[in-house]
């Protein structure tokens, strides 16, 4: 592994000590039902304030976090974006975990699509979420 991937701070110094995507939704319940009870991942911080609700759901001590916000007043935002290009991708080590989640998945009635960057065909299971945005699920580091 490359020393630049291994050092906890990034060039110039600059300490980061979390990664945290937020992105909007319309459909904020049934999201974070799909990433707390289809992918397992806690929940970390929830809020509703003003009308507006939001969430924070994440690997525990882990510094990565996705943030899911429903504005109280969605007018003028546009929450149809995703294209079969964006992707949260989870890498997985072993590949019968991969399988289990897949199955656990399929359990609550999704079905796996066909991912739109084609190095994943046959090297992982893709799903998407609620709102349409791609789940990879590969066997791996990530690192190549």
């Amino acid at each position: 592994m490359s020393s630049a991937l291994s050092e906890a701070t990034w060039p110039g110094g600059f300490h980061v000590a979390q990664v945290c995507i937020a992105r909007p939704t319309a459909r904020f319940d049934e999201v974070i039902a799909f990433y707390r009870d289809g992918l397992g991942l806690p929940v970390l911080f929830q809020f509703d304030e003003g009308g507006a609700k939001g969430g924070m759901v994440g690997l525990p001590g882990s510094g990565h976090h996705l943030e899911f916000i429903q504005p109280g007043d969605a007018a003028g935002l546009q929450f149809d974006v995703p294209n079969k290009l964006h992707a949260l991708v989870l890498h997985m080590p072993d590949p019968a975990e991969v399988e289990a989640l897949s199955e656990r998945l399929r359990a609550r009635g999704l079905s796996p699509v066909t991912p739109g960057n084609p190095y994943w065909i046959g090297r992982a299971i893709v799903y998407e979420d609620p709102d349409g945005w791609p789940i990879v699920l590969a066997t791996g580091n990530g690192l190549g």
